[in-house]
């Protein structure tokens, strides 16, 4: 009797069995597997699976299935849920179908909706009498004490609030009741005289200012008050945090537009305020970005805890190796600010450390109207695979570790629409050999900086199959100094070829462990010190 029976597909003998073959068609000749409770697609290449979250290749689907298991992940045969789940590693077919999930109503995830703040078309309303006062006595940033002392000398002079609106800015003086009712029957030749709207009963018992009137105050009496002036800044709504809060793996859109929803924002702590010109995302999930934060107890974190002004939503300094990192903190991201001015006096940092502003958590942020506006059309792009509308370098990320992971290639980091000219953007390892330069032979680091540039365009392009290619490394190679650091790290990598033609970049830890080399000896001080010279000179006053 013939006890075995070839496979259709692929012509390998097989036990005369119905699981037998089952099991063999689960294992070889299926292409592709959803993972996670998104149901992230992953494809099968070279005949292999990939792991997201570690990089390890597996022929086996089952197999792979137990493997990611192993992460805390799920993993189905179809993208729709109650559908056939694998991972039972001896193919028992009762394991095949979660009883629990086909009995479960699912309801999808909603859509997701920004709303454009009509506060930018409105007919500007004059500040209260309370916000006139401290207007007049440049006191609407200061403390509350300081505040509340200038309103008490307002109150004993018996003094007169009344506003001097022009192009659109208003200006508090504190005059007698008299000389008020004179100069608001004259008209001067430019602008106007207004009273003040009276104190709400709230405003009669603390101190309390509208949001709209102290950030017009905070644009118009800063140092970049010219280009401010062209743009609209609304306060961050609970609606908006919630969005921030969102999981990137059910909405993946949410790695570009959240970053452009922030980018251009203003926080402003005390009399301290910044404009952050770029800022850039970090998923709390492993498997969807490698620069994942830390959750160690030792290491410090951005992770809100409690509801605040917002929401969950915390903004903090995170001490580390390259100093105090300024980020936005959500429940499941983070974001870096890697460039921002400081509007109350000239003060630019560049980089990952922020020196200039120490947040609290009573900070307020401000969002750009026309940065709302954008992240409001990435919001229903499920495919969008950039932030902005710049070159896909410019776009990356300010890191120096991960090359062999795919989230490191993500354009994702976006700016203000007042810093993205190239010659402002901050310079990071991917962008360094594209800055303007007087010598005629390219410095070391602009080589190690072409290196990564061919890298990032290959995973750009091609994704997880992206190779780097031996005909496009030896020219790179000939341009390094024998004596050099860059030599020797780029003879290592030649070595890794081995005599083949191309070789993988994602998944690779060897050639990872030498790129780690080369980031960490280029240093970009020299040009993003330019770039704060170049931002003075554009940006204020």
């Amino acid at each position: 009797m013939n006890t075995e029976i070839r496979c259709q597909l692929c012509d390998e003998l097989l036990p005369k069995s119905k699981d037998a073959q089952r099991n063999h068609e689960r294992d070889h000749h299926i292409d592709s597997v959803y993972v996670g409770e998104s149901r992230i697609s992953i494809l099968r290449t070279n005949g292999n699976f990939t792991c997201p979250s570690c990089g390890v290749e597996m022929k086996a689907t089952r197999a792979f299935g137990v493997h990611l298991k192993r992460h805390g992940l799920i993993m189905a045969t179809s993208k729709k849920r109650g559908q056939l789940y694998l991972g039972d590693a001896e193919g028992n077919s009762k394991h095949d179908v979660t009883d629990g999930d086909s009995m479960l109503n699912h309801s999808p995830s909603p859509t997701l909706a920004l709303e454009i703040s009509t506060n930018s078309r409105k007919i500007k309303k004059p500040p209260t009498c309370t916000e006139t006062v401290l207007l007049a006595s440049d006191s609407l940033m200061s403390s509350s004490q300081a505040q509340q002392d200038k309103l008490m000398l307002a109150q004993l002079g018996r003094w007169m609030p009344i506003i001097y609106r022009c192009k659109e800015k208003d200006h508090g003086f504190l005059t007698s009741i008299s000389t008020a009712s004179t100069m608001l029957q004259d008209n001067p030749p430019v602008g106007e005289w207004l009273f003040p709207d009276p104190d709400t009963p709230s405003n009669q018992l603390s101190i309390q200012t509208n949001e709209d009137t102290l950030i017009r105050r905070i644009k118009s009496a800063s140092k970049a008050a010219k280009i401010l002036s062209t743009t609209n800044h609304v306060e961050l709504t609970e609606a908006e945090c919630k969005i921030l809060n969102q999981d990137w793996l059910e909405y993946p859109q949410l790695r570009y537009c959240c970053s452009q929803l922030l980018a251009g924002c203003i926080m402003t702590q005390d009399e301290v305020s910044i404009l952050v010109n770029t800022i850039e995302p970090y998923a709390r999930d492993s498997l969807i970005d490698a620069h994942f934060e830390r959750r160690s107890t030792s290491s410090p974190s951005s992770f809100p805890t409690t509801p605040g002004r917002y929401g969950f939503l915390t903004v903090c300094l995170l001490p580390t190796n390259d100093g105090q990192k300024l980020v936005i903190g959500t429940r499941t991201s983070n974001f870096l600010v890697t460039s921002s001015i400081r509007l109350d006096r000239q003060s630019v940092n560049i980089g990952p450390a922020t020196t200039h502003f120490r947040p609290t958590t009573s900070t307020k942020i401000f969002l750009d109207c026309l940065s709302i506006e954008l992240a409001k059309s990435l919001l229903d792009n499920t495919k969008i695979n950039r932030a902005q509308s710049l070159p896909s370098l410019y776009q990356l990320k300010q890191v120096r570790s991960k090359f062999d992971c795919l989230s490191t290639y993500t354009m994702c980091r976006s700016s203000s629409t007042m810093a993205s000219p190239l010659k402002l953007q901050p310079t990071t390892i991917w962008t360094l050999v594209d800055q303007d330069s007087n010598h005629t032979t390219m410095s070391q680091e602009k080589v190690g900086s072409l290196l990564f540039r061919t890298i990032a365009l290959q995973v750009i392009r091609h994704g997880r199959s992206a190779t780097l290619h031996l005909d496009d490394f030896k020219p790179i190679q000939a341009l390094s100094k024998d004596s050099s650091a860059v030599a020797s790290i780029l003879h290592n990598i030649c070595s890794l070829f081995d005599n083949q033609k191309e070789i993988k970049i994602i998944g690779n830890s060897a050639l990872n462990s030498q790129l780690v080399d080369l980031a960490n000896g280029i240093s970009n001080k020299k040009e993003n010190d330019k770039k704060i010279e170049d931002i003075i000179m554009e940006l204020y006053d």
